[in-house]
């Protein structure tokens, strides 16, 4: 999740789930036509409902409240809770080893079609106007016997982007740490803007959208 202080944040659970992902179902009604060829029945999931909420987290009265990094203590998921652990994986500014690179990155710097940093005439700009970083999908990699971690991170400002961070995942509590990141570069297609929405696919890739 993405929270005021502009920082990149996951929820981990205490049994060691990592993500929940929550989908709408969408129905879709035509309109005249004919019908189509009868398809196979799907699981009928009338007979287990699913039932989903969180500790009430109060809202937030004070500068100081608003500006923290806040979550529920715990989710109850049809009769059963679980505790909420929420740690801070990286924030804006924070520097990090470049990933695929050499040498460190700014998290959440605005980039030129060259690579090169946009600066304010002395030091590199950060995503931290606007919404900031926004959208994350958490991303498992899988490929010739390689498995790898990794969130890929929306930026909601006017010069828009994306980034990429690998991530470490302790076996035993399932805490993440951020291992090294790298912005995705738009430079094809002349940069982006605004990117906000987003969603992990079926298919295990990011979509980003929103103005871009």
């Amino acid at each position: 999740m993405i929270v005021n202080k502009k920082s990149f944040r996951l929820s981990t659970l205490s049994i060691g789930i990592t993500t929940v992902i929550l989908g709408a179902s969408i129905l879709l009604t035509g309109c005249e036509g004919d019908d189509g060829n009868t398809g196979v029945d799907g699981q009928d999931l009338t007979t287990r409902p699913f039932t989903l909420s969180f500790t009430e987290l109060g809202t937030p009265d004070t500068a100081a409240e608003q500006a923290a990094s806040r979550s529920s203590a715990d989710t109850t998921v049809d009769d059963t809770t679980y505790a909420i652990n929420a740690n801070t994986i990286i924030s804006t500014n924070d520097a990090l080893p470049l990933l695929g690179g050499t040498g460190n990155t700014v998290y959440g710097t605005w980039k030129k079609s060259d690579g090169s940093d946009f600066t304010d005439g002395t030091n590199p700009v950060v995503c931290t106007n606007g919404s900031g970083p926004d959208y994350t999908s958490l991303i498992e990699y899988k490929k010739l016997g390689d498995e790898a971690l990794f969130a890929v991170t929306n930026m909601g400002c006017s010069v828009g982007g994306a980034w990429i961070t690998k991530l470490d995942q302790d076996p035993a509590t399932g805490l993440l740490t951020a291992v090294s990141a790298r912005p995705v570069d738009f430079s094809a297609v002349y940069g982006t803007y605004v990117n906000c929405a987003g969603m992990a696919t079926p298919w295990g890739t990011h979509l980003g959208s929103d103005r871009v």
